[in-house]
């Protein structure tokens, strides 16, 4: 922020009067890092050219970077617990999907929390998937749906993580 002109201590970088500041915001955002030089200026031109703000922000949201890495990790989040990731967990588990740790693994780990056993840990597997449902989908489960999910369940072929991905990464979601 000091090579910005703005002071770290103050909240006085307006990213919504600045392209630069809002380009540089973006990165830190959706992507966890500092944008490189030729990117932001890329952004900046842009907005200096015409480009919506909100434009811009899909851009960051649809990137393969985004989508790739950190937008599975933020599904599980909104999935299991139905609320923003915290920072320091979700920068752990983005590390660790980076690191080569496969998304049933994390899962898995959330399924133990006990944030969610709170939530799932005394269901049947027939109220879980039910549960799922509403709190991922928003709605109620197909019988066909329901029939599947809780037949993984009960025969052993899926865990309640994997269930949770199965959920968080369907093109409903």
């Amino acid at each position: 922020e000091s090579a910005e002109g703005t002071n770290p201590c103050a909240k006085d970088n307006d990213i919504f009067t600045s392209a630069r500041l809002f380009s540089m915001q973006q990165y830190r955002d959706f992507l966890g890092r500092e944008g490189d030089a030729g990117g932001i200026s890329f952004w900046v031109g842009s907005i200096g050219g015409g480009t919506t703000r909100a434009a811009v922000t899909k851009s960051f949201f649809d990137s393969q970077e985004f989508q790739g890495a950190i937008a599975p990790v933020t599904r599980l989040y909104f999935a299991y617990f139905n609320r923003i990731p915290d920072k320091p967990g979700l920068d752990y588990w983005i590390a660790q999907y980076g690191a080569g740790t496969p998304l049933n693994t994390i899962s898995q780990a959330f399924a133990s929390s006990p944030e969610f056993i709170g939530t799932y840990g005394s269901l049947d597997n027939t109220a879980f998937v039910t549960l799922v449902y509403q709190n991922v989908l928003g709605r109620a489960p197909d019988s066909f749906g329901l029939a599947y999910w809780t037949g993984q369940l009960n025969g052993g072929f899926m865990t309640r993580g994997q269930v949770m991905v199965g959920f968080s990464e369907s093109p409903e979601y």
